[in-house]
């Protein structure tokens, strides 16, 4: 065979194969990056594991997980409120244990019949209960503040995402607040002094009951939304893994099918160049 044979049929051969290199070689790439988008879908369980995936999708994804990860903090904000208005309604049960036991005692040097060393005796138990008094105002706090002084004010909860909640104020329980610093039945005195720190207390715990309700509303108020979010996230960015799976093996057997026809193609064209040669 001559040279310029040689040469028409390697022209022939190269206008053959290279075509089908352009076609079918971008058709399998695609293939294969479908494949490999499949394959991370199956293995993380998300369809959107990247901007990339969809970007409209992860923006509002991002967006539900701020506001998610904001109400459990929120919560958990809530939840230590709770827990120090706990704290200062078993102070102030105290509190109002100790003012009962003093009526008791006003009402008993009340008696006429008493002589002054009498009263004397039952001023010292009543000067044991305020000093009883004191020491809950002093020691009832949480987290290192003090609840019962009158410093626990306006103090807030942080129960929303923003950062904003319902601010928590708790009156002041001492002695001089309770108009009892100088209560003494060795002299003039009115039981009228005590059943109006009763009262004080009494309202004091109503208003801690409330807001302890409505701090519980608020949780779970918080605790709803928060599984509606995770519900909506999942819905955006989880995969249908059963779905997946077959695409993923469909796809695969596409990708194979094409590379085992570009290889039959390319067989075909050598073997029809050899028989020329």
């Amino acid at each position: 065979m001559s040279l310029s044979a040689i040469h028409s049929i390697s022209n022939q051969q190269s206008l053959y194969v290279q075509p089908q290199n352009k076609v079918q070689e971008p058709q399998y790439t695609e293939s294969t990056k479908k494949l490999e988008e499949t394959s991370e879908q199956i293995s993380t369980g998300k369809r959107v594991n990247s901007a990339k995936d969809d970007p409209a999708a992860a923006a509002i994804a991002q967006q539900i997980l701020s506001q998610y990860a904001g109400k459990i903090v929120g919560n958990n904000n809530t939840q230590d409120m709770s827990n120090a208005l706990n704290v200062a309604e078993g102070g102030l049960d105290s509190i109002s244990e100790n003012l009962q036991r003093m009526r008791e005692l006003g009402l008993q040097a009340s008696n006429g019949i008493l002589s002054d060393d009498d009263k004397a005796m039952i001023q010292e138990e009543i000067n044991q209960i305020k000093e009883s008094i004191k020491d809950t105002v002093s020691g009832t706090e949480f987290n290192e503040k003090k609840l019962l002084d009158g410093s626990f004010e306006n103090m807030n909860t942080a129960s929303n995402a923003d950062g904003s909640g319902m601010q928590v104020s708790i009156g002041d329980m001492s002695l001089e607040a309770l108009g009892l610093a100088d209560f003494d039945v060795t002299g003039d005195f009115s039981l009228d002094a005590i059943d109006s720190a009763l009262q004080k207390v009494n309202e004091e715990r109503s208003s801690i009951g409330a807001m302890t309700n409505r701090l519980e509303h608020t949780y779970n108020s918080n605790s709803v939304a928060i599984e509606n979010e995770m519900s909506s996230y999942s819905q955006m960015v989880d995969a249908d893994v059963a779905k997946a799976q077959i695409d993923y093996n469909m796809q695969n057997a596409i990708a194979q099918y094409k590379l085992f026809t570009q290889s039959q193609m390319q067989q075909q064209a050598f073997q029809t160049i050899n028989l020329m040669l």
